[in-house]
């Protein structure tokens, strides 16, 4: 079944093509995967077999083509009915063993009346309307130095320039590179669950605003590297992706505002505008309309949760709904008169 699903991704990959020519858009040809990235292939759910008990280390996969099992790392048991299984292994050199189910119950959490809005930075990472403060972990910048060491290493490998045959020392350098990128992603990714996890248990209501890390990277080309690490280590787009599925799972209600809502520019208490911190980053500001000194955070958290009460009732009582309202009429007006 490996070589069916192997088609079955080819003909997608064509249908996509095709797709994106006639609509006019980046039509990327279909290629073969790099030998040097992710490898995996995928077998159905009944080709596959699993003998182990739940946290046992002996565990063993039994899959075709290969007369002798595969000793794994079984850390629980699976639940619903196995669709399919895939096989991948990491530049670094491991191998993961993931199973798609259906037929899976998930369990409510216990109700909770609290509702809360949360805005998305580099420093801090989150800010509450809570008043809770979670700062970045920065998990590049801890081991920045050990990577930047084994990519110089790497550099100077037999095999590092275009058309050198690569030696065996590059080779093995170079999983050592992947290695750390590695801890750095599984570093990333545990810190983002746990601050999803926590969101969700303690929060009935959840109203985020639509951010990216990639969209906010082209923004930010010009800004020192620094920055961009940071940017990239945030995470913005996986956190709202986890917030939305723990959230259906137990059973919280979880509104994303769309990004062109300004939501830190726009002063909670007034409705002030104020357009010079949309490229100043500075931390905190006072509003020249009533005084109100608000923080950057604290203030776009608030204006976030208001906007999820306006969209969720499709109201318009909030300043930041107004404003944002009032913004697209003119991006409709610029539209039209470039077009006449």
């Amino acid at each position: 079944t490996a070589l069916v699903y192997a088609l079955r991704n080819l003909d997608a990959a064509y249908k996509n093509f095709f797709r994106r020519v006639k609509s006019g858009g980046r039509a990327g040809f279909p290629k073969f995967k790099r030998r040097q990235g992710r490898q995996s292939f995928k077998l159905a759910g009944k080709a596959v077999r699993i003998e182990s008990d739940c946290g046992s280390k002996n565990a063993r996969l039994y899959i075709p083509k290969l007369k002798k099992p595969i000793r794994m790392r079984y850390h629980r048991e699976i639940e619903g009915d196995v669709v399919s299984c895939s096989i991948e292994r990491t530049p670094a050199g491991k191998y993961y063993v993931s199973f798609s189910v259906k037929g899976v119950q998930h369990d409510p959490l216990p109700p909770v009346d609290d509702e809360v809005g949360i805005a998305m930075g580099i420093t801090p990472w989150v800010v509450t309307t809570d008043g809770e403060v979670v700062e970045n972990p920065r998990h590049r910048k801890k081991l920045q130095k050990r990577l930047a060491r084994a990519q110089r290493k790497l550099a100077r490998r037999q095999g590092s320039r275009k058309g050198e045959d690569k030696s065996s020392r590059f080779i093995k350098q170079k999983h050592v590179v992947a290695r750390l990128e590695e801890k750095v992603a599984e570093q990333r990714r545990d810190s983002t669950h746990k601050l999803t996890h926590m969101l969700v248990t303690e929060h009935g209501v959840i109203v985020t605003r639509d951010m990216s890390s990639s969209s906010m990277l082209r923004d930010a080309e010009k800004k020192s590297w620094k920055i961009r690490q940071s940017i990239a280590d945030a995470n913005f787009a996986e956190i709202n992706r986890q917030l939305l599925y723990k959230g259906h799972w137990a059973g919280r209600t979880i509104f994303v505002v769309p990004s062109d809502f300004p939501t830190a520019q726009v002063c909670s208490k007034c409705g002030h505008k104020e357009t010079v911190l949309a490229e100043d980053l500075r931390p905190a500001w006072t509003c020249p309309e009533c005084g109100c000194h608000h923080d950057r955070k604290a203030n776009g958290a608030g204006n976030i949760l208001a906007a999820g009460h306006d969209l969720l009732a499709k109201e318009e009582h909030a300043y930041v709904t107004r404003e944002a309202k009032a913004m697209r009429k003119k991006r409709q007006e610029r539209s039209q008169e470039t077009k006449s």
